[in-house]
């Protein structure tokens, strides 16, 4: 994770540092589709901090949850074409999903995406959270990719 975050410091200062001055004024936007203290939150806020150092901007980190990150990503699509609003997102839970359909095609797409939180070592509060739905039906997608 370390040397992760590093590569990702150094890939960002270099693409920003070219671009800080083209930017208009105002601050820069991070739209995370996770709720706080998830990776991509927690990554979002560590590029901030250092975007704000490095670029002179200013850096505002946005949770927009729910409907896997989509409220987010259409957030930032509907976005002025400035540069200044990124999307955070993460690829864990697809990458999960997409293994878990081939290893079991009899769950749901949804039970797959709750599963894929389960092997991520989320709680079913934040899978209710990442995915926009309630505690209890994330229990009854759990109760049924166990049977």
């Amino acid at each position: 994770m370390r040397r992760a975050l590093e590569r990702l410091r150094i890939r960002a200062f270099f693409s920003l540092q070219a671009r800080a001055d083209d930017l208009p004024a105002g601050p820069i936007k991070i739209v995370v589709g996770f709720g706080a203290s998830s990776t991509a939150d927690t990554v979002a806020r560590l590029v901030s901090r250092y975007m704000t150092d490095h670029v002179g901007h200013s850096v505002i980190v946005e949770n927009r949850t729910g409907n896997s990150s989509m409220i987010a990503a259409k957030y930032v699509a509907h976005a002025a074409n400035d540069g200044r609003t990124l999307f955070m997102a993460e690829d864990r839970h697809r990458q999960y999903c997409g293994r878990l359909a081939l290893l079991a095609p009899q769950l749901t797409e949804r039970e797959i995406q709750v599963c894929a939180g389960i092997v991520c070592g989320l709680s079913s509060n934040a899978i209710a959270g990442s995915l926009g739905l309630s505690v209890n039906t994330v229990l009854t997608h759990r109760r049924r990719a166990y049977a």
